[in-house]
């Protein structure tokens, strides 16, 4: 395994399985995001579905938005990954403004 590998895949460890509870507008928010950046737009039943109760785990809700979305089950492709760091990164965020309220 290269050193790039290894870089990578400590930093894939340390955004798992982030928790956080996102408000409806967060989870619309990042929605919006997840549509915009990388494709996974869901229908709107799946977006209230999501807004009403959305998982806690970052990796959960990433693995709710393709599944979602018609996509299928998440595989280890680029794309998921994408969407894996870009809700991790979403997650670590709104954890951090709930602790400054």
């Amino acid at each position: 395994m290269s050193r790039k590998q290894r870089t990578q895949n400590k930093q894939r460890l340390r955004s798992s399985h982030v928790q956080a509870r996102l408000t409806s507008r967060q989870v619309q928010g990042l929605l919006g995001e997840l549509c915009v950046t990388l494709g996974f737009c869901l229908p709107p039943p799946e977006i209230e579905r999501l807004m009403a109760d959305p998982p806690q785990d970052s990796d959960e809700f990433t693995e709710a938005v393709p599944v979602a979305e018609g996509y299928g089950t998440p595989s280890q492709d680029r794309v998921v990954d994408q969407a894996r760091e870009l809700v991790a990164e979403a997650f670590i965020r709104y954890r951090a403004k709930s602790r400054l309220v």
